[in-house]
């Protein structure tokens, strides 16, 4: 039995992406009969199952840790504060904080291998690892300094900027091993840091297949968008194409689930348009609640910028799609356009409002069509697609350090 130990710095049962991935991957992980523990500074400890374990604060740390990494988060999205966290001192000093906070506990778990999600944990595992003589493995979503130069929170070729981009090269270049999230962003990063490929293993994101998909109907009439409100989703991009999807389908409607910075904009921006009674802003859905939402619409939209930050993710969203049997529509130039094509499980438009309305109402014209990618959706999900499947492809890469 392999003993794995993940840390991370978001909460165990958040439903945005950077909880969902880690979640997902440990649980499937202990269902292949490792035994996982979690170490999360943010979580109460709590037992999942037989062998997965959330090792929390306790009771003693609780209030003044809570309060440290709430503040955190909140500052890593600050304009005024941002940049001095994104200072190599300060990454380091936070991965420092952050292995004290859960060393305690790792060390008395007899684990074979660590795992740190994303940059500052990764460097945390890094630490841990070291003292316990066991490898670690960094798990690699995105970019940092590149993520924090498109938020407008820092700008690029700054001093925060080449500083945070040195502390990343010192997480990739001192983990045993490197797990990211597709091949293009396996590509960026060893291009960038010139760092030896074979250290690189690429586990995507997935979805889970939940026995609930799209009904189908013979009047297809809504598209439905499940994600952050960001400006990097162009999720404007979608509502400016309803008033041209409304001239075809009048009953048409757009729900959107999820919450960020963009949220009042966009709702300002659907009552310019006079839409805002065919777009629905439902809120943050819990991610075990995601299919029971999805299930309502009859088209999955998938816009995006096609900069550097998003040609190297995998969103999560694109294959909670197609476990709901969605249909989806996104735009070109990015490595998710090809596999929409290849795999007929949806439409890609160009990144303008008409193209993107009249790629939907092609769909929402052709109920026949939208049965057929449904049922193409759901397969790539059952088959190839799915947490447990990534989980097996994580697990080789651990046998093959230990």
């Amino acid at each position: 039995m392999v003993r794995v130990g993940v840390i991370t710095d978001s909460p165990y049962d958040a439903p945005l992406g950077y909880s969902v991935r880690p979640r997902e991957l440990s649980e499937n992980l202990a269902r292949l009969g490792c035994e996982v523990h979690v170490f999360s500074p943010v979580d109460k400890s709590m037992k999942i199952s037989e062998n997965l374990m959330v090792h929390g604060i306790n009771a003693f740390e609780a209030r003044f840790l809570a309060r440290f990494y709430k503040f955190v988060r909140k500052a890593f999205k600050s304009p005024l504060i941002a940049r001095y966290l994104y200072r190599k001192r300060a990454l380091e000093m936070l991965s420092k904080r952050l292995a004290e906070s859960v060393y305690a506990k790792v060390k008395f778990s007899n684990l074979d291998i660590l795992q740190g999600e994303k940059d500052i944990a990764s460097m945390a595992a890094i630490i841990v690892g070291k003292r316990l003589g066991i490898p670690a493995v960094a798990d690699i979503h995105g970019l940092l300094a590149e993520e924090a130069a498109q938020s407008k929170l820092i700008e690029e070729n700054s001093r925060e900027y080449l500083e945070s981009r040195a502390f990343m090269s010192q997480v990739l270049r001192e983990s045993g091993a490197v797990v990211v999230v597709s091949e293009n962003l396996k590509s960026y990063l060893t291009e960038s840091f010139d760092i030896d490929n074979n250290d690189f293993y690429i586990v995507p994101n997935a979805g889970t297949p939940r026995g609930i998909s799209r009904p189908s109907r013979l009047m297809p009439k809504s598209m439905v968008y499940a994600g952050i409100l960001e400006p990097w989703e162009r999720v404007d991009l979608a509502i400016a194409s309803i008033p041209r999807v409304i001239k075809c389908h009048a009953e048409a409607e757009f729900l959107i689930a999820g919450a960020g910075s963009l949220e009042k904009s966009l709702i300002k921006f659907a009552n310019r348009l006079n839409v805002n009674g065919h777009v629905s802003f439902v809120g943050t859905v819990n991610h075990d609640k995601i299919a029971d939402f999805l299930a309502q619409g009859d088209v999955g939209v998938l816009p995006s910028t096609t900069d550097i930050v998003r040609s190297v993710a995998c969103p999560i969203k694109l294959f909670d799609y197609l476990a709901s049997g969605l249909p989806i529509v996104t735009v070109d130039g990015l490595w998710w356009s090809d596999f929409v094509k290849l795999n007929n499980v949806g439409l890609v438009a160009n990144a303008d409002p008409e193209s993107f309305a009249d790629a939907i109402n092609d769909l929402l014209l052709s109920p026949h069509k939208i049965d057929a990618m449904s049922e193409n959706a759901v397969k790539l999900v059952r088959e190839k697609y799915n947490w447990a499947e990534m989980a097996k492809k994580l697990l080789t890469t651990y046998e093959r350090l230990l």
